[in-house]
């Protein structure tokens, strides 16, 4: 076995993997946070999508958008967690003015302290989960409406269709209407 082989590979697998988690660290972390509302919760779904970059360093030459698989691999992941009941039961029964207060420790805070920012945060979170993840991947991540279709696995007509019902909805709930 050549042990100084096997010590180069960790060390570029090393070093690949601080290059992801300083390109989209904070990235994968405020997606993650928007599906969970919970800023703990988001760094342990960005803790697991930098393990899950680690373990599939060989595959890596095959991946033809690392942001693009990063993004699926953290809505996925989030998914899932979503997904538990208690999750369920404690995380999405959260008010919002709840969520704003436990996470004054974070950069977005600052941002959040804005009567109008908070206006339309609460109007982002309060929309369906289907359509506040093209809201947030189009307008907070900037991207493109083919990247979202990759990203969540649907047409890209949807991803479309999606982004203009969630503007009328956002329309209708800063203007105070009801969306029953």
């Amino acid at each position: 076995m050549d042990y100084q082989n096997e010590d180069t590979h960790e060390s570029a697998r090393e070093e690949w993997l601080k290059e992801i988690a300083y390109t989209y660290g904070d990235q994968i972390t405020k997606l993650a946070y928007s599906y969970l509302k919970d800023w703990n919760q988001a760094q342990d779904v960005a803790q697991d999508v930098l393990l899950t970059c680690f373990k599939n360093y060989e595959y890596r030459l095959h991946i033809s958008s690392y942001k693009a698989w990063i993004y699926r691999v953290t809505v996925n992941r989030s998914k899932d967690i979503l997904k538990s009941s208690f999750l369920r039961k404690v995380v999405l029964n959260n008010s919002l003015v709840k969520l704003i207060h436990t996470i004054d420790h974070s950069p977005e805070a600052a941002a959040l302290r804005n009567e109008k920012n908070n206006q339309l945060i609460e109007a982002v979170f309060s929309l369906p989960i289907k359509y506040r993840e093209v809201v947030l991947l189009y307008y907070y991540e900037e991207l493109d409406t083919k990247e979202i279709s990759e990203i969540i696995r649907i047409n890209e007509n949807t991803v479309r269709t999606r982004l203009r019902r969630a503007r009328d909805r956002l329309g209708d709930l800063l203007k105070g209407e009801s969306l029953n």
